[in-house]
């Protein structure tokens, strides 16, 4: 059975790294960090500073401001459902007889412990390098996390 890790220049097999993600303005930092550095710290705060969080991924455009996304939706319609903003990430939790969103009044609990899986849905513009009589190119990525250990 092989693993791979968050960073392959970073810790030994099996080190446990948190791992934050934090979208400021258009761009999207990331920051790890190996728990082992502070086993019985806050990962929050230990991950939210900016010797931590480095640029991961620029021109998000989930949730541009409303007269972008008007400009956006009218290009690809599909893209933001009701002409609204499009989540980031969206959590689901145990629940059931089936997993639901953690936001889901009918969810069992919205505890960060019971998080069963994740979808991360990624929506970047080209950089505005285009022809004046045509719009940036927009796209959409979408991947899923799921818990494989019941504890």
């Amino acid at each position: 059975m092989w693993k791979r890790k968050i960073n392959p220049n970073g810790p030994a097999p099996h080190t446990v790294q948190w791992v934050r993600y934090k979208l400021i303005g258009t761009t999207l930092y990331r920051g790890v960090l190996d728990k082992s550095a502070s086993p019985s710290a806050d990962p929050d705060a230990l991950t939210s500073g900016t010797d931590v969080l480095v640029p991961y991924v620029q021109n998000v455009m989930n949730n541009p401001p409303a007269a972008q996304l008007a400009a956006l939706q009218a290009v690809y319609p599909a893209m933001y459902p009701g002409g609204n903003p499009v989540p980031m990430f969206q959590y689901f939790c145990e629940s059931v007889p089936q997993p639901r969103a953690c936001s889901d009044p009918l969810a069992s609990t919205n505890d960060p412990t019971h998080v069963v899986g994740v979808i991360i849905t990624l929506i970047v513009q080209a950089p505005d390098d285009r022809d004046a009589d045509r719009s940036a190119e927009t796209g959409a990525t979408q991947g899923q996390g799921r818990r494989i250990n019941p504890n």
